[in-house]
């Protein structure tokens, strides 16, 4: 796990039977908990809508592995894989409607 500001990445191995949104779901739960209840802060901790998700064979994983280890050098020198540092989706957020 690594992260900035942010964001975080995570690369994780997850079992057949556990459905990816299912390990989303926990992860961000369980840590919006830690974070609220046990280092509480002034500010409530929140996660965005939505995740990214790639699936990796064992030749990318030690690749996937160092960039996430380095990720905030990677942020400050610059050196960013665009395609996984894109924060802003047009799915993220409710498209607004207008009514005439």
């Amino acid at each position: 796990m690594g992260g900035t500001d942010n964001h975080v990445h995570l690369v994780a191995s997850i079992p057949p039977k556990l459905s990816i949104s299912d390990f989303v779901q926990n992860i961000k739960g369980s840590s919006t908990h830690y974070l609220n209840h046990v280092l509480p802060s002034q500010d409530l901790f929140c996660w965005q809508r939505g995740y990214g998700v790639f699936s990796l064979g064992s030749k990318q994983l030690e690749q996937a592995v160092m960039y996430v280890k380095n990720q905030k050098m990677h942020h400050l020198n610059g050196t960013i894989i665009a395609s996984l540092e894109r924060l802003h989706h047009e799915d993220d957020a409710p498209k607004p409607t207008h009514i005439n």
